[in-house]
């Protein structure tokens, strides 16, 4: 399997057609890969996206998001997930389109982090927020 190391928070502002910018940093982690996976995912009651380099990660990963939304009695869950995916090219100015998976903020920026093998987008406030969540609950520790 290949190994990626996409680390930093990148803050980047959407243009008018609905593309983000991928940072420098996480292009080269790609390599000659311009074909990612996005998928809708929801963090601490957020809706992120998640961006993964290859099937691979991909698969080693999604369960770890979805698994707690899970309903096994619900016969639409694989259909509803699969919905929520997609496969995206990285055009050659590294701009990625969103296709209407996030909604833009009115200041249209949002915050690309690196999570190693993945990177996510958020909303910066909402990030904001995880962080300072998660800092409470540290100090609680």
């Amino acid at each position: 399997m290949d190994t990626f190391n996409f680390i930093g928070t990148y803050t980047h502002k959407v243009d008018s057609k609905n593309r983000i910018k991928v940072p420098a940093e996480f292009m080269k982690q790609l390599g000659d890969n311009r074909t990612i996976i996005v998928s809708q995912v929801s963090v601490s009651h957020k809706d992120i996206l998640a961006v993964f380099p290859n099937d691979e990660i991909f698969a080693a990963n999604i369960g770890s998001y979805l698994a707690i939304n899970k309903d096994e009695n619900d016969i639409f869950y694989d259909r509803y997930i699969s919905s929520l995916i997609k496969r995206i090219t990285i055009d050659v100015a590294n701009r990625m389109a969103l296709k209407k998976m996030i909604t833009v903020p009115d200041d249209r920026i949002l915050k690309l982090v690196g999570r190693r093998d993945l990177f996510e987008i958020w909303h910066v406030d909402d990030f904001e927020q995880y962080l300072s969540d998660g800092f409470e609950l540290h100090k609680k520790l």
